[in-house]
């Protein structure tokens, strides 16, 4: 897994509820691609998930919190890009 990437990020709604989320990417990420996230992204850290064609972090799969809240909103936090590892 030397050439690929892992993209984590973070959903938190109003009520603090968390709910991370992982994406296995092609290729091994620079701090040159690192600074270009972070400088794509609202006030370096925030980004609408369905915007990228990402999974949102609403919930994750398994999980019974698909209904909507008034603490909901679009909005998820940018974790960090890092190589991916092999077990």
């Amino acid at each position: 897994m030397n050439d690929c990437s892992i993209f984590d990020y973070l959903y938190r709604n109003a009520g603090n509820y968390r709910s991370w989320r992982s994406l296995l990417l092609e290729g091994c990420a620079t701090s040159a691609d690192i600074e270009g996230v972070k400088a794509s992204l609202d006030r370096g850290e925030f980004f609408i998930a369905e915007q990228l064609g990402i999974p949102a972090a609403y919930a994750k799969p398994g999980e019974d919190r698909n209904t909507p809240t008034d603490d909901d909103h679009v909005w998820h936090e940018f974790s960090e890009l890092r190589p991916a590892l092999a077990d």
